[in-house]
């Protein structure tokens, strides 16, 4: 076994969550390594507030899904609206079905 998959090995083992925060400068993206929750979209105000109002210290060895929970329902107590992959791919669906009606009654 080499030195490489020991270390990702290790690291894979230990039980902390890999969270990862993107902006584009409208809208934040969260992903939760390790798990299959969805990544998360906010507005960049209100990730900050959910992230802020989460109790970092009671999460600390908790499994990824605990993580994206957490998120879940700091979210909802400050009524911050968020889209997962899903919500957003069907959001543009509903655009576009739209849009193609709105050309047919033309």
């Amino acid at each position: 076994m080499s030195r490489a998959s020991l270390v990702e090995a290790y690291i894979s083992a230990l039980p902390f969550a890999a969270v990862a925060i993107v902006s584009d400068g409208l809208r934040c993206r969260i992903e939760i390594g390790g798990t299959s929750a969805p990544a998360f979209y906010f507005k960049p105000s209100h990730l900050e507030l959910v992230l802020a109002s989460i109790d970092q210290e009671s999460l600390a060895g908790k499994p990824p899904a605990a993580v994206a929970s957490a998120i879940e329902q700091a979210a909802a107590m400050l009524e911050a609206p968020f889209q997962t992959p899903l919500d957003s791919r069907s959001t543009r669906s509903q655009h576009a079905s739209r849009l193609r009606a709105a050309r047919v009654a033309r």
